[in-house]
């Protein structure tokens, strides 16, 4: 179907999308039509491939039209159109290097003959190895249990060479690396390779009798590996009711056949406490949250050190509402300054990308400048490829700016971040022209 390609006819107003792996150097086409076409030429190097974007370098007259191919060009795209009814036999190119366009794909639609021109350079494919080699970095912080879930999209910023946004890495294998170790992974796969067992099980009964279910618990299951491979389908929750009814079917028609050869039917038993016992305690768990949110909505300053305590999920949350409330109140006890101080040493020690912007807001309350930057240069350094990072950090700072030099000195410290951070990676931070203004009024002074 790919290689089975010919001549093409363009109605008015038509075109197609069609490309060639061409490096550096300079290009002519040549067209065999019965009419005028026009075209437009698209470079991209590999920066080009890895930020997503194309750049323009011709428009105009196909026939005859030259254009330039920049140094590390990985392809170029040419969009072809026709303003009236007009029929191509062919397209060539020639110069740096010399070759033809494919025109008329036989036996594929038309949105897939133009997404497969240029597939190694296309902007999905590439950015979705970036997305697993970004993922792999963040893994290999703790590659046993994991960092825990939602991980990757909390961690991402921290380790992007440019500015992107995504919340899954389009990898549920390597999704679960991330958010749960290899312990998690090993338990993902176990799970997928007991069913295939099972499956392949009632595959072979087939030969002694009828299982008109195997070929297409079969097909399924492969189908669900390969898009667990590419999508985002199972960190989503409304396709986990569908994932995991589908293992139930395969349970239900042949979980009888599921390999347990080191224990059977007592080691089944053990199973089945183990998972009521982890209900059991995880219902204990949400207890306990249920409860401390009851407690955090009297919003009194003890309720919300209780919630703190008690709650093993949103316990950062609610201490940070505390010290965030804490450091406002003028009638502040001893007691509520030292539990305060003691919430604040705790939150500086986690890893995340919004907390230490609240507690840089904290301490430049409190007077504590050299803590508050420290907070800010966390921050950015956390989440340093998100923009609206170091706008945020400067607004803070333009809002608790109290003239000294020490707080000007503090600003410098915080550009000079962002300057290095432009000049090692791709693209360029810019800030809003107000933040702007004022950083550079800081580093005039």
């Amino acid at each position: 179907a790919v290689n089975w390609t010919g001549a093409i006819t363009l109605q008015s107003g038509e075109s197609i999308t069609r490309g060639a792996y061409l490096g550096e150097g300079e290009y002519t086409l040549h067209v065999d039509a019965d009419g005028p076409v026009t075209v437009t030429v698209q470079t991209q190097t590999q920066e080009d491939t890895v930020m997503n974007r194309k750049q323009t370098v011709y428009q105009g007259a196909a026939d005859g039209a030259t254009f330039a191919a920049p140094a590390d060009n990985r392809s170029v795209t040419f969009i072809v159109t026709a303003d009236a009814s007009v029929h191509i036999d062919a397209i060539r190119y020639d110069g740096a290097a010399s070759g033809q366009l494919r025109l008329n794909y036989t036996l594929l639609p038309e949105a897939i003959a133009g997404r497969i021109q240029t597939l190694r350079s296309e902007g999905n494919v590439v950015q979705r190895l970036v997305y697993v080699k970004d993922a792999m970095q963040l893994f290999r912080r703790s590659p046993v249990v994991g960092l825990g879930m939602g991980a990757f999209e909390n961690g991402i910023y921290n380790v992007q060479s440019y500015h992107y946004e995504t919340k899954y890495v389009h990898n549920h294998y390597v999704q679960t690396m991330v958010d749960t170790g290899v312990i998690g992974l090993a338990l993902w796969l176990g799970l997928l390779a007991a069913n295939i067992v099972a499956v392949v099980r009632l595959w072979r009964k087939g030969k002694e009798e009828p299982q008109p279910m195997a070929a297409a618990l079969g097909a399924l299951l492969v189908f669900m590996m390969i898009h667990a491979a590419v999508e985002v389908d199972f960190s989503n929750g409304y396709f986990l009711c569908f994932g995991y009814g589908a293992f139930a079917v395969v349970n239900l028609t042949c979980g009888g056949l599921t390999p347990l050869p080191f224990g059977g039917e007592r080691c089944r038993k053990w199973i089945v406490r183990g998972e009521g016992l982890a209900i059991l305690a995880f219902t204990v768990l949400l207890s306990m949250n249920l409860v401390a949110q009851g407690l955090a909505q009297q919003r009194t300053f003890d309720k919300l050190a209780q919630a703190a305590d008690l709650d093993p999920y949103e316990w950062a949350d609610y201490k940070l509402s505390y010290v965030y409330s804490a450091a406002d109140n003028t009638e502040r006890t001893e007691d509520m300054t030292a539990r305060m101080e003691r919430y604040m040493a705790d939150l500086e020690a986690l890893r995340s990308n919004s907390v230490p912007q609240y507690l840089a807001e904290v301490y430049f309350k409190l007077g504590n400048l050299s803590k508050g930057f420290a907070m800010l240069e966390k921050y950015v350094d956390y989440t340093p490829s998100n923009p609206d990072t170091w706008a945020e950090s400067f607004q803070t700072a333009m809002d608790y700016d109290d003239g000294s030099d020490t707080f000007r000195q503090g600003v410098l410290a915080l550009k000079e971040r962002l300057d290095q951070w432009n000049r090692e990676n791709l693209g360029t931070i810019t800030l809003p022209e107000d933040i702007a203004a004022y950083v550079a009024g800081g580093a005039q002074e």
